[in-house]
């Protein structure tokens, strides 16, 4: 029995020692992660520059495809420009500092609404300005209500028009849909619905059908 309790005690020790060192590799590799997100690399933009020329040439911007869901449009003037747009409802705006490559602002949208923490930095990367629009689940609970509530995917693209508007002095979001058919944008009476949510608990204040 002694023995038994001995070995225990070792596959726990054992277990522990493991766990530690893998928090601090995790720890380790951590600023690496931060400090690549934070910096352009102008190495590998002159690269996909120049297998992008005949799309480059006279526009100043390219786009490539990423993968099904996701593309990355690059631009370059008196900054850099790198847009990526997953399923052509989701987008990260990022601005980098020219020609240091230090980031100078990101930001995200989603279905053209401003969502999570706009930031901006100074030529150093030094954070200068943060605006939070929205929590970091806001979108999964959205897409969770639009879903079940209102029978909306709002990751098809020209499914909804959003926007945040101060109803009688109330954070409100205003969804104009059609149940799942494809919004006509330029005529405003093919819009048959609407909802309006409490922009923050997401909970329907009001909803036709």
């Amino acid at each position: 029995m002694l023995i038994v309790k001995q070995c225990k005690l070792l596959d726990h020790f054992i277990i522990m020692v493991l766990l530690i060192i893998s928090t601090i590799c995790y720890a380790q590799e951590q600023p690496k992660l931060e400090n690549n997100l934070n910096h352009f690399d102008i190495n590998k933009f002159n690269e996909l520059k120049k297998q992008h020329y005949n799309d480059f040439r006279g526009t100043n911007e390219f786009t490539i495809q990423k993968d099904k869901d996701t593309t990355i449009r690059y631009m370059e003037d008196t900054e850099y420009t790198v847009i990526t747009t997953i399923k052509n409802v989701y987008m990260i705006n990022r601005v980098y500092y020219k020609p240091t490559g230090i980031l100078k602002s990101e930001d995200e949208s989603f279905n053209n609404l401003t969502v999570n923490t706009a930031k901006y930095y100074d030529e150093q990367g030094h954070l200068t300005e943060e605006y939070k629009y929205t929590s970091p689940d806001w979108v999964d609970r959205l897409t969770k209500v639009a879903k079940e509530k209102l029978n909306i995917d709002l990751w098809s693209p020209n499914k909804v028009m959003m926007s945040r508007v101060n109803n009688k002095g109330k954070d409100t979001l205003t969804i104009l849909h059609n149940h799942g058919i494809d919004l006509n944008f330029r005529d405003s009476s093919s819009i048959k619905h609407s909802a309006l949510l409490d922009f923050d608990t997401l909970k329907i204040i009001e909803q036709d059908n």
